[in-house]
């Protein structure tokens, strides 16, 4: 209703824009046409206001168009930043993501917690390993890791993530030949603030959170979440969601985000 109020005032607007040149129109050909002869004046006056009525349609049409496409996007961004999604782009991580995630050496601001969630992360880990012990050298923050299981009991769920989605080499290597060799030496120098879990057959999207704790005890809480096809790995083809939340705001139920974060913490404390 409120979309169709808007467009019926957007008319109507137009309507008597319309009227009013169709008017001067008709004054100005009255006041300043040289010839005496009416059928003359009364040709040149019905051909600027034919014009006139071209140009107010189209302007019509057009302004609908535009109206109409506004308010479909306004609506879904409504909808959007209920479920708590502000941001849709690619599924890579960019300067901003990572100070965001890892904390700021400028401003000595530092997340207190963070919840990673991949397969095997192995390139991820690879890549961002100076943030991350940056991050741990500079704060408190405690990290937590959930990774695929490779053992035995959790080999038919590898292969069926592998015949979806081949790899050049085997998750089963990813995790135990890389991703544990980036993360041992973090282990070792920050014992109890640096943590794996290993899950079985639980596996959805790769998803990131940083806590922030704020002075009155709350958290502001962001999320990176990539969603991808079952059959392509999330850096070749995925749209990347974000968002956030705090802690202490009231009304959670809606934010996917928020909810993402609780499915974080049973899976963790399944695999306890």
């Amino acid at each position: 209703m409120k979309k169709k109020k808007q467009f019926e005032l957007s008319f109507w607007v137009l309507a008597v824009i319309i009227i009013a040149l169709v008017i001067m129109i008709i004054i100005a050909n009255a006041l300043l046409h040289d010839s005496t002869d009416w059928k003359e004046i009364l040709t040149d006056l019905l051909n600027d206001i034919l014009s006139v009525a071209i140009v107010g349609v189209v302007a019509t049409i057009f302004t609908k168009v535009i109206t109409d496409n506004f308010f479909k996007i306004k609506k879904n961004n409504d909808k959007l930043l209920s479920f708590g999604i502000e941001n849709i782009g690619e599924g890579r991580s960019n300067a901003e993501d990572i100070l965001n995630l890892f904390g700021n050496k400028k401003t000595n601001n530092y997340p207190a917690e963070i919840k990673l969630m991949f397969i095997s992360g192995n390139g991820f880990f690879k890549t961002f390993f100076d943030d991350i012990k940056e991050c741990l050298q500079n704060s408190d923050c405690k990290i937590k890791i959930l990774l695929v299981s490779t053992q035995k009991d959790n080999k038919e769920y590898i292969e069926r993530c592998e015949r979806l989605c081949p790899q050049s080499t085997s998750y089963i290597s990813q995790v135990n030949d890389e991703t544990i060799i980036y993360l041992q030496p973090l282990m070792d120098q920050f014992p109890n603030r640096v943590e794996i879990r290993y899950y079985k057959d639980e596996y959805r999207y790769n998803f990131r959170i940083a806590k922030y704790r704020l002075k009155d005890g709350s958290f502001n809480c962001l999320c990176w979440w990539n969603v991808q096809p079952f059959n392509k790995d999330s850096v070749d083809l995925s749209v990347g969601l974000q968002g956030s939340w705090n802690s202490s705001d009231k009304n959670l139920s809606e934010n996917i985000f928020n909810h993402l974060d609780n499915g974080f913490d049973l899976i963790w404390d399944n695999y306890r």
